[in-house]
């Protein structure tokens, strides 16, 4: 509600009437975007938040859990081959 009602800055939205507005908090930037109804009032349509500066997402994305497990069993195999392939 304070980036909406106390913004940085804003830009037009995507969708047709509707305004983007951002405020920044340090490498946070809230973005809402809202849109005037019928009777001027004005309906939030959504809003997120996102790091700004370096380019990097707020939440890591790591491969899911099996594949982790798979990967390192894989690789644990290749070493057991590996290691006996050196010894013969």
């Amino acid at each position: 509600w304070y980036t909406f009602q106390h913004p940085d800055g804003s830009a037009p939205g995507k969708i047709p009437g509707s305004k983007k507005f951002y405020k920044n908090y340090g490498k946070q930037r809230i973005e809402v975007v809202a849109k005037q109804n019928e009777k001027g009032e004005w309906v939030i349509l959504s809003c997120w938040s996102k790091l700004i500066g370096d380019g990097k997402p707020m939440f890591s994305r790591q491969e899911p859990l099996l594949a982790r497990v798979i990967k390192k069993g894989l690789n644990k195999i290749d070493k057991l081959v590996r290691k006996k392939k050196k010894q013969s």
